[in-house]
């Protein structure tokens, strides 16, 4: 049964039960018995010339740049699990580090999970002329990048997780997908809630005790599937895994869950499809709240990248509810963190939002209707430099399409773009801090698509971080 959703998994699992009380009449090996040992898979056969072009990839299937086949039944894709170097700049900690320390501010404590590529883990199963093609033939020089960066983020004062590097062997992502199984999902957790109980945040959580139990397994045929599908019309076979859920181990809680008797957790889990129940199903919620013993409400967005969850949680009623004390982050190795710096310009102002009375400029009921429309003018009085100033805006109905935001200084002008996910629930709210080095903002203009502009109004403010 090839299981996608929620519900699929439900009635399997309801099969599974009825099945378990059933008599069975195999027999367990003799002492004689000889045992099988089950031949490596070749994944070869699945593959077509098509996969081994460069055009293939162009648009939908750019992020995998290229599929390989690897040992023992293994896909790799070239783009983000052969990665020979990661690093981050200092811009893009400083970034980091002024978002952890404005929620520190807010009372929240942050905690960034920084994963290691399939690559690093599983280098094993990469063919030995693949290695050499794409020059991952020193997979020990890419460890110690990745604990570089962890380490120069922490001498930074972030608080960042690493996961300790498995012996050869030990499962952690699936042969033929990209996210992470149960065991590196629980894995990470339980590297996450080491270093968490070491906080003095975690004393302060309300703890509730969780329990796992593993269900029957079942077979999960992965992501790439749908790429050999349509390029070689083959099929991608499936890999046979056990399934885990998590629950609360108190009955009188676990009827709460059903009828929404539960209060807002503190926990917040930001993330990735590896922290979503699909498409990954490595129940990574699940066993970070056992390890906690605290309840999660799970922002993560699948296929969102790493900036959707973070929006998302920061334009919710979550977040206006002021529960959370503790944010945690997942972020695959394969980001390259130095190109999402613009994330923490919507974010960092994002904690604020709108601020009320005490904007330093304010217009309201501006209608959007031509290509660019100007929101203020004649601001240079005001000295506004840095990206302690940020613009919020408030659109009447939801902006789905990317649009322009363009900061005019005297003598420099700054335009940037702000785009969100195709996975996020469009809405009207977006915040843009000023860059650092320009001075003296004086004109704000957006340029708005055509496809959003039909009577569209926009409420805007230029605000300050107190």
């Amino acid at each position: 049964m090839k299981i996608r959703t929620l519900s699929q998994l439900s009635l399997f699992l309801a099969s599974a039960m009825v099945a378990a009380v059933m008599p069975s009449f195999a027999q367990a090996p003799s002492a004689a018995t000889t045992v099988a040992v089950p031949a490596k898979e070749d994944i070869r056969p699945i593959f077509c010339p098509a996969l081994s072009e460069d055009k293939t990839y162009d648009g939908r299937y750019d992020s995998y740049r290229k599929l390989l086949a690897g040992d023992d039944g293994w896909i790799f894709r070239t783009g983000n699990d052969l990665q020979t170097h990661l690093d981050i700049n200092d811009t893009a900690i400083k970034m980091i580090a002024d978002w952890q320390e404005t929620l520190k501010q807010k009372g929240i404590e942050f905690v960034m999970v920084y994963v290691p590529t399939r690559g690093m883990i599983h280098h094993a199963n990469i063919n030995q002329d693949d290695k050499k093609a794409y020059g991952f033939t020193d997979v020990d020089s890419v460890w110690d990048d990745y604990f570089a960066t962890i380490e120069k983020m922490r001498s930074s004062g972030i608080n960042v997780v690493s996961v300790p590097r498995p012996a050869e062997g030990t499962p952690f992502f699936y042969k033929r997908d990209h996210h992470w199984n149960a065991a590196g999902a629980k894995r990470t957790a339980e590297a996450v809630a080491e270093y968490v109980k070491k906080m003095p945040v975690y004393g302060e959580l309300k703890k509730t005790t969780f329990k796992t139990t593993k269900k029957e397994p079942y077979d999960f045929f992965g992501t790439t599937d749908k790429v050999f599908a349509k390029v070689c019309n083959t099929k991608q076979p499936p890999e046979r895994i056990d399934i885990f859920m998590t629950e609360r181990a108190e009955k009188a809680q676990a009827e709460g869950d059903l009828f929404g008797d539960v209060p807002e957790p503190e926990v917040v889990l930001m993330g990735t499809s590896n922290s979503t129940w699909e498409p990954s199903f490595s129940n990574f919620e699940g066993f970070l709240k056992e390890a906690l013993s605290a309840d999660i409400l799970n922002m993560a967005v699948s296929g969102g990248g790493i900036d959707t969850a973070m929006i998302s949680y920061l334009n919710s009623d979550h977040k206006k509810a002021q529960k959370a004390k503790l944010i945690v982050w997942e972020v695959p190795g394969y980001y390259n963190l130095n190109k999402h710096q613009g994330l923490f310009r919507q974010a960092i102002p994002g904690l604020y939002g709108d601020c009320g009375k005490d904007a330093i400029a304010d217009v309201k009921g501006v209608k959007v209707d031509d290509e660019t429309t100007q929101l203020f003018e004649g601001l240079e009085d005001e000295a506004m430099t840095g990206n302690k100033y940020y613009l919020y805006l408030n659109f009447s109905k939801p902006v789905k399409k990317p649009f322009m935001v363009d900061f005019r200084f005297p003598k420099d002008r700054d335009r940037t773009k702000i785009s969100r996910s195709a996975r996020y629930k469009a809405d009207g709210e977006f915040y843009l801090a000023l860059k650092n080095g320009k001075k003296n903002l004086d004109e704000v203009n957006i340029e708005v698509s055509s496809e959003d502009r039909k009577d569209l109004k926009v409420d805007a403010k230029i605000c300050k971080i107190p």
